[in-house]
Formats: C-alpha cells, sequence, structure tokens
C-alpha cells in the first residue's frame, strides 16, 4: 500500500522509462506520481477513472481518484525536468475517464506538443473532450497560428457520430495539419456516405471493435 503522508519525499528520477500505464488508481497513488520525473516517457495509458472528482477515505488515506486531479497531477510541472509528464509524449490512450473540467482537459492538450496519437474511450466521460479540439482547431482555422496537439497525425476513439467526426476531421485539416489516419469504434454508427466522406479525408481510415481490439476493416489511400 502507498503511504499519503510522505510529501517532502525525494523525486523518484526514472530517465529509462518510455512506457507507463495508469489503471484504477487509488488516492495515494497521486502523491507518487507527483514525485516521478519522467523525462523520456513516450507512451502514457490511463483507465478506469469513472470520477470527475476524488472521493476520499481520511481514516484510511485510501480512496477512488478523479480523473480530473490525475490529470492535473500529470500536467504539473517536474521539479527535476521542469515539464509534465505530457511533454515528450508520443503516444496517448484515455479510457474511461470521468473529468468535467474543461480548462484541465485543455491544459493537458497544451502540452502534448509532441504527440503523434490519441485514442480516447470516452464511453463514461463526463464531457466530450473532442469539442475542445474542436472549438481551438475552428478558432485558429487558415491562419498561421498553431493548432492544439501540433503534431497529431492519428485520432482513434471507440464512440463518436458521423456528424462529429466530420467535425472533428474538418477543423483539423482546416488548420493545414491534417489527420493521416481515423480509427472509430464499430459503436459508431456511419452511413456508406460517412465512410466514404473520411475515406477522402485521411490516408487510412479503419473501423475496430474497441479502443484496443482488433482492426475490422481497414483503407488507405
Amino acid at each position: 500500500m502507498i503511504q499519503t503522508d510522505h510529501i517532502a519525499d525525494p523525486v523518484i528520477h526514472l530517465p529509462s522509462l518510455r512506457s507507463l500505464e495508469i489503471a484504477s488508481p487509488e488516492y495515494g497513488h497521486i502523491c507518487l506520481i507527483e514525485r516521478l520525473a519522467l523525462p523520456n516517457l513516450v507512451s502514457l495509458s490511463v483507465g478506469a477513472i469513472h470520477r470527475p472528482q476524488d472521493v476520499y477515505f481520511p481514516v484510511c488515506g485510501l480512496g477512488d481518484v478523479g480523473g480530473t486531479v490525475l490529470l492535473k497531477a500529470l500536467a504539473r510541472p517536474s521539479p527535476v525536468t521542469g515539464r509534465s509528464v505530457f511533454s515528450k509524449l508520443r503516444e496517448i490512450n484515455l479510457t474511461r475517464i470521468g473529468c468535467d473540467d474543461e480548462a484541465a482537459i485543455a491544459y493537458m492538450f497544451t502540452e502534448l506538443t509532441e504527440l503523434l496519437s490519441l485514442s480516447l474511450d470516452d464511453e463514461l466521460a463526463i464531457m466530450d473532450w473532442e469539442d475542445v479540439l474542436i472549438k481551438q482547431w475552428e478558432s485558429i482555422a487558415h491562419s498561421n497560428k498553431e493548432p492544439l496537439l501540433p503534431k497529431l497525425e492519428t485520432f482513434k476513439t471507440t464512440r463518436l457520430s458521423s456528424e462529429s467526426a466530420r467535425e472533428l476531421i474538418q477543423a483539423r485539416k482546416a488548420t493545414g495539419k491534417p489527420f493521416k489516419k481515423a480509427s472509430m469504434g464499430r459503436t459508431s454508427v456511419f452511413t456508406k456516405e460517412d465512410e466514404q466522406w473520411i475515406r477522402d479525408h485521411v490516408d487510412i481510415f479503419e473501423h475496430h471493435d474497441g479502443l484496443l481490439g482488433k482492426v475490422v476493416l481497414k483503407t488507405e489511400i
């Protein structure tokens, strides 16, 4: 069990760690996360945080971590590197994250300047994360301003309406940095016309059974 009363503990410097998975964290794990210095982390998976806020039991020092709190912890600059965990990521997978703080989500996207691949399973999310991206991308369309996720090439999600998918892809294209690949879950309902439209606007379009499931249909140009 991770103790929660060692706030002054030294930083844990892990320069060789390149991939990290955080699944169903407890409240006490926040203290550990805040001590980590991960200067070369390029892949991060975070999952199974259904609530936007914490549920804390002070008697035992345990509880469920809210998605909002965890995202803010990951976004804090490391005392060793001066950068957040997000700053060098090339790939991030977010699965069933409850977050009701638009500012926290926007700040996370601001930190992900090196990201190439974004996977979102928003089945239980409190708000639609893609709306944060669409709003910013549309605000700078056809300008020289830098979009959120400036290097993003691949977007993968398990549940997105055809209307939202089109809006997301079109907003990204208008920034001058279109998606190269779009992968949509089978729970998303697309007509043949929708699918053809997506194929016309990305290099690779595919369906999959789930965020981590196998690809069941793939089309390349």
